[in-house]
């Protein structure tokens, strides 16, 4: 998934500073990197978002007719990604502020997680199922993440800050609906490639009139 690899190349990128603020003891600068970083990685999810929940056929199509079958699956995977970048660089934060046991705690967590609900959901739904344990174990982990560093350092994003591509994201996904009920693609590529320009177009659009921070 693409925006996973934002996602990681973000994290990557600010752990360092998060370790210089946390050793300056500065929450106000923690604070604001987490919100920035947040405000981006669901900017640059969204429009990968939209593309495989709108046209998750015509994704699978490139790898061939056959997994189309499994876009259920795929939109199920794009939603726990956004739910990812929605929680922003939580664990990172845990993990270079010095909470060892937390990290610890929080891995234990996300493996017990995953060995559950894949027991329960696999025999019962098979693919479809593993992509609902996967979203169950991030949302669980990130928001026990997100607890913790509150809890630890008084720290949290501002979700103020990131409206914006909220409400870019969900007008572009209304306009997406709209133009795949006037003209259904199934799981042909090029008119999907088409119709997902244009959608990605007016979330741009809507996020300059909006002002991009």
């Amino acid at each position: 998934h693409i925006g996973h690899a934002v996602y990681r190349a973000v994290i990557v990128a600010v752990k360092p500073l998060l370790a210089q603020l946390h050793d300056r003891k500065d929450k106000e600068g923690l604070s604001h990197v987490y919100t920035t970083t947040t405000r981006w990685l669901v900017t640059a999810n969204l429009p990968f978002f939209m593309a495989m929940t709108l046209y998750p056929e015509s994704v699978l199509a490139i790898f061939g007719e056959e997994y189309a079958i499994a876009a259920p699956a795929l939109i199920v995977m794009a939603v726990a990604e956004l739910v990812n970048a929605a929680t922003g660089i939580c664990g990172s934060l845990v993990d270079m502020t010095g909470h060892t046991r937390a990290k610890v705690a929080n891995s234990v967590l996300n493996v017990l997680s995953l060995g559950v609900t894949n027991a329960i959901l696999v025999p019962r739904m098979g693919v479809l199922g593993a992509a609902y344990a996967y979203l169950i174990s991030i949302a669980l982990v990130n928001i026990a993440r997100m607890l913790e560093i509150w809890v630890f350092e008084r720290v949290a994003p501002s979700w103020r800050a990131y409206w914006k591509p909220m409400v870019a994201g969900t007008v572009a996904f209304a306009a997406g609906i709209g133009l795949r009920r006037l003209f259904p693609v199934g799981s042909d590529f090029i008119p999907a490639v088409v119709q997902g320009v244009s959608v990605v177009a007016v979330y741009g659009g809507i996020l300059a009139l909006l002002g991009v921070e």
